[in-house]
């Protein structure tokens, strides 16, 4: 299970919950689909991108269903990650079922499929996952318990822009690696306030948060106020910034789309 263990964590980028802050977005136009580009740099240079789409679910209209794209070049590793995630269309956006398509360069292609029995129907309820991964005709089954108050990387992409503009707010909630196929407990993010930097060469004051927790070292998110992310840096070395598809496409080789 080495692809699974040592390719997905560029998915760590995304994060968290809100359950009662004052401030939510607008998410009652179930059936537009969003779409965001972001430029992945590492150390400065295009290394990848990071493409993704919300939209109602076909299936359940109490349902979200989200697509996610990933795509990371660096020192001649191509790592390409496809995932499909349906979640509770509540605050949490409880992961219900999701699904990745893993392609590295001079690796079997590899999948993996999970499900979440939850104990209750509806509501803030923790679960039981069923996780199935397979390469090269080998399959691993895992079984793994989902706590309530858990968010998974991808989903933090669509919570973050929830979270208040007050200062001193803490947020805490269970992260799911999907990385790892492991629920990490006990993250938080907090919001630090007004902070002016350089974004594509422009000069901007933007709110940000910092997130702490197991697993992790630090991750920090800017947003303009709009509550439009614009930013997320892990670790000052992996740069996330809220782009385009042509301008992504310049950038970046997209051997896979």
């Amino acid at each position: 299970m080495r692809t699974a263990k040592t390719v997905l964590p560029l998915l760590l980028v995304m994060f968290a919950v809100l359950f009662s802050f004052g401030y939510t977005a607008d998410r009652s136009a179930k059936g537009t689909a969003s779409e965001k580009w972001y430029l992945l740099n590492v150390k400065g240079r295009p290394s990848g991108y990071l493409y993704a789409v919300r939209k109602a679910s076909p299936h359940n209209l109490a349902e979200v269903y989200f697509e996610h794209e990933i795509l990371t070049n660096v020192e001649e590793k191509q790592v390409l990650i496809k995932m499909q995630t349906i979640c509770d269309d509540d605050v949490y956006f409880f992961p219900i079922r999701l699904s990745a398509d893993i392609s590295e360069r001079g690796q079997a292609p590899a999948t993996l499929t999970a499900s979440v029995e939850k104990e209750a129907p509806y509501g803030c309820s923790k679960g039981k996952m069923r996780a199935i991964y397979r390469q090269e005709g080998a399959q691993y089954d895992l079984d793994r318990d989902i706590p309530e108050h858990t968010v998974t990387e991808a989903t933090l992409l669509e919570i973050i822009p929830q979270l208040p503009f007050v200062k001193g707010t803490v947020f805490k909630f269970n992260l799911f690696f999907i990385s790892k196929l492991k629920v990490q407990r006990k993250h938080e993010i907090k919001y630090l306030g007004l902070e002016e930097i350089q974004v594509n060469n422009t000069a901007k004051a933007l709110h940000k948060f910092e997130q702490k927790g197991s697993g992790i070292k630090s991750i920090r998110y800017w947003l303009d106020d709009q509550h439009q992310l614009l930013r997320i840096l892990k670790d000052d070395k992996e740069e996330f910034l809220l782009s385009t598809q042509a301008q992504v496409k310049s950038l970046v080789k997209i051997s896979h789309r």
